[in-house]
């Protein structure tokens, strides 16, 4: 396909997020296959049609789980604790490196935890975000099921900012940087989350299970916030919705179409 259409530009963002420990072991090997073998196939195929900025897409989980909240740079030490990420920060080296020795213009974008349209049960991906979970059990008027440490912070993202974001990369004349961060650049919690849902649906029902493990606070999740300096500084991105407005905007979407 890639040597039919040439493309000028490509963003690569195939995966497969096996992220729960039962999943992890099922399809360990087919995971490792596609993220890091399936991204280097896609790269030389792209780099043999002379394709001119590829942005290929990594994860926040690259860095692994954190006790210092302090936002996370792209430069900081990477220390994933699961296969799904291992596997996203062997792809992400691997990436820049195949660039490097073949002249493809390319840089990764490190996303942290995006919610919005487009994130529904399709039966294609065995673990939905914890937002999208939330969110929909708000539309349905079902109650929303919080597990583990509801304090825990992650960078939840709106869908809306990160594709500004890849947008940004790919598209910008020149770029100053081989990896890019892309997040709200602010902790949030799934009380703050919940919470949130809460001034949507002032007849929330929450149940909180802190025994239950929580894919917000997994090895496959970075704590914290992302600090997006690159992508501010280098190709003046800024993130236009906050968490009030991006989850409006999605329970909007769910609503409509979900």
């Amino acid at each position: 396909m890639v040597h039919d259409v040439r493309p000028a530009r490509a963003v690569h963002g195939a995966a497969i997020t096996s992220i729960p420990p039962e999943v992890e072991r099922a399809r360990f090997v087919e995971t490792a296959d596609v993220n890091v073998m399936g991204t280097l196939n896609v790269l030389a195929a792209l780099a043999q049609v002379r394709t001119g900025r590829v942005v290929a897409i990594s994860s926040s989980s690259v860095y692994g789980p954190r006790e210092n909240l302090t936002p996370l740079r792209e430069d900081d030490a990477k220390d994933p604790h699961a296969g799904y990420p291992m596997t996203k920060w062997a792809g992400d080296m691997l990436a820049r490196r195949f660039a490097s020795v073949y002249g493809l213009d390319l840089a990764v974008a490190r996303l942290a935890g995006p919610f919005g349209p487009f994130e529904r049960d399709t039966g294609s991906r065995p673990l939905l975000s914890p937002m999208a979970e939330w969110a929909t059990a708000a539309v349905n008027g079902e109650a929303v099921v919080v597990s583990g440490d509801p304090t825990v912070p992650r960078d939840a993202v709106y869908v809306g900012d990160v594709a500004g974001g890849i947008a940004a990369i790919l598209l910008a004349d020149r770029l100053g940087y081989d990896a890019y961060n892309v997040g709200w650049g602010r902790g949030t919690s799934a009380e703050q989350a919940v919470a949130a849902l809460g001034r949507i649906f002032p007849k929330l029902v929450v149940e909180w299970c802190p025994e239950r493990r929580s894919p917000w606070s997994s090895a496959g999740a970075a704590a914290g916030p992302l600090r997006c300096d690159r992508l501010r500084q280098d190709l003046g991105w800024q993130p236009r919705y906050d968490l009030d407005s991006g989850l409006a905007e999605y329970i909007e979407w769910l609503r409509r179409y979900a």
